[in-house]
């Protein structure tokens, strides 16, 4: 799994990563930061879990970026086991 710097480096003097994101099969997994939420602030966002801007409550991007896989791996867990009850409905 890697993950790949996508910083727009527009305006900065110093060539700070701003965006990292990794992409899991069709699973985008995101983290980011964004002006309205603190300049230490780290968000994860994701099109296909629809995860958009949840603050992170690491600073460090490492442990940042292991907060967003945890909480995109909740998100599809829970996903899964909606799935499965939705099946075992129709059987």
């Amino acid at each position: 799994m890697e993950w790949k710097d996508k910083s727009s480096y527009r305006d900065d003097k110093e060539r700070i990563p701003c965006h990292w994101v990794v992409q899991l099969d069709n699973v985008d997994v995101s983290i980011h930061r964004h002006i309205h939420y603190g300049k230490g602030n780290w968000l994860t966002s994701s099109r296909y879990l629809q995860i958009e801007k949840k603050v992170l409550k690491n600073k460090d991007v490492e442990a940042a970026k292991n907060e967003a896989l945890t909480i995109a791996k909740e998100k599809i867990i829970k996903k899964l086991n909606e799935l499965e009850a939705a099946l075992k409905v129709m059987k």
